[in-house]
């Protein structure tokens, strides 16, 4: 008999275990593997979508924060504004409660007051549509008055003529 052989001194060479399989298994394995594949893919497309959306539009999301930025800048003018218009306010009242030239033309614009010996007169502003109305009553009134016969004077004591109030001459 021949001498055992030393199996630590051969050196082996790696064995390929698809090697030994049938053909049939290997096209069947490959299309389970690429389809494994293509489902990894659109799971992890998935995944990766949903947590895009939430990391964009979600309660604490960047398009929240972004408004709530928006948001918070805008009331910042607001309250700037408010302010302004508070201490004007606070001044008006100010020379309102102080200045006798301010409250004089308070009571004169606001109230109509006038001192005596005054007259007030208000100027009113009329549509235009008004004014053609106004006007054509008055052509009318004057065309009455035109066609209208004189009357006669009648004679007050002592001799004199008096004459009617309310007609044109």
């Amino acid at each position: 008999m021949s001498e055992p052989m030393d199996l630590d001194a051969i050196e082996r060479e790696p064995v390929d275990p698809l090697a030994w399989t049938p053909p049939r298994f290997l096209r069947r394995h490959a299309a389970r593997t690429a389809h494994r594949r293509r489902r990894r893919r659109w799971v992890t497309g998935a995944i990766v979508a949903l947590l895009g959306f939430g990391f964009l539009f979600a309660d604490g999301g960047l398009a929240s924060i972004l408004w709530r930025r928006f948001r918070i800048h805008r009331l910042e003018r607001q309250v700037t504004a408010l302010a302004a218009r508070q201490k004007w306010l606070q001044e008006e009242a100010g020379r309102r409660k102080k200045d006798r030239a301010t409250i004089e033309r308070i009571a004169r614009e606001e109230y109509g007051m006038i001192y005596p010996g005054e007259k007030l007169v208000r100027i009113v502003a009329v549509s235009e549509k008004e004014a053609q109305r106004v006007e054509k009553a008055q052509a009318a009134l004057q065309a009455e008055v035109e066609k209208a016969p004189p009357r006669p004077a009648r004679q007050g004591a002592g001799g004199s003529k008096v004459v009617q109030r309310g007609t044109r001459r």
